[in-house]
């Protein structure tokens, strides 16, 4: 292991920082879609509305938790373990929950009659494509990027 890359600088500190940039935009993202949605549908029209609000909140809080989470273990702890949990967020915190919230957006479209049966499954099959792909091609780069980095190995003990 030699000491000539070593601590947060360079690409490691380009991630830690994009980590707490999507955790932000995920709460704003979230918070305009569901402000833009609720115009749109009229929250006194429909009760169950409230319902829908809040379980999009919950992986979109989720998923900011825990980006925040990974990149302020990534800045205090030199483990191997932290870019473990690093890889892990790149994958949960972005297709996964991506694809979850893709599902939980098509939702009250169907319920609002706009659309049903097999046109609510193409608006999901949709959402969830557009959502996942940029999740998918970050997950798989930055993912790239802690494996092979000399960074990442120096700094992490890996």
């Amino acid at each position: 292991m030699t000491n000539d890359v070593k601590g947060i600088g360079g690409w490691l500190a380009v991630f830690v920082v994009w980590l707490g940039a999507a955790a932000l935009a995920e709460i704003l993202t979230t918070a305009v879609w569901l402000q833009e949605k609720s115009e749109k549908v009229g929250r006194l029209a429909y009760v169950e509305w409230d319902f829908w609000d809040m379980v999009l909140w919950g992986p979109a809080v989720a998923c900011a938790s825990l980006r925040i989470f990974c990149a302020v273990r990534l800045c205090r702890w030199r483990t191997p373990s932290q870019v473990l949990l690093a890889k892990a967020t790149l994958w949960i915190a972005g297709p996964l929950v991506g694809a979850l919230q893709a599902v939980i957006m098509a939702i009250p479209v169907g319920i609002e009659g706009v659309v049903d049966g097999f046109e609510l499954a193409l608006v999901v099959f949709f959402a969830v494509l557009v959502s996942c792909i940029p999740s998918l091609i970050f997950a798989w780069i930055w993912t790239l990027y802690l494996t092979k980095s000399r960074r990442v190995k120096n700094t992490y003990g890996l």
